[in-house]
């Protein structure tokens, strides 16, 4: 089984700092893996841009990420959610609860680590970056 890692960032983070982030969250999890399994990151805008218009709704796209299931192999579309940022936008809430809610790991990229996180909380009406991610870290 392949980890297929989803990267929750921010929709106005620039190519550069996707690519990056990517990056270095594939070589975190193949140290991880060490070899064990094969890896993959799939950022939050490339599956924007192959799935969004079919699910139709950011609900959907939320329940997807969290819990869909590939029609061919059975197994999820992904093990694990990673959140680059301590403040996050409604979408990336959405995504987080749902699945913390079905038990699906949630991870904060901090500090070039893995940090579990165990809920978000809003913080203000903002819907770029009003809600703070509770992890572990702080």
């Amino acid at each position: 089984m392949t980890v297929r890692a989803f990267l929750a960032h921010s929709k106005g983070d620039d190519e550069m700092r996707v690519s990056q982030l990517r990056d270095d969250i594939r070589s975190a999890l193949e140290r991880i893996s060490a070899g064990r399994r094969a890896v993959e990151v799939v950022t939050g805008r490339d599956f924007y841009l192959t799935d969004f218009s079919r699910l139709g709704s950011w609900e959907a796209f939320a329940r997807e990420v969290a819990g869909g299931i590939h029609y061919l192999t059975r197994e999820p579309l992904f093990s694990v959610i990673v959140v680059p940022d301590e403040r996050i936008g409604a979408a990336t809430q959405s995504i987080v609860k749902c699945a913390l809610g079905i038990a699906k790991p949630v991870v904060r990229w901090h500090a070039g680590d893995f940090v579990k996180v165990n809920g978000v909380v809003q913080v203000s009406r903002d819907m770029k970056n009003g809600w703070l991610v509770q992890s572990e870290a702080g």
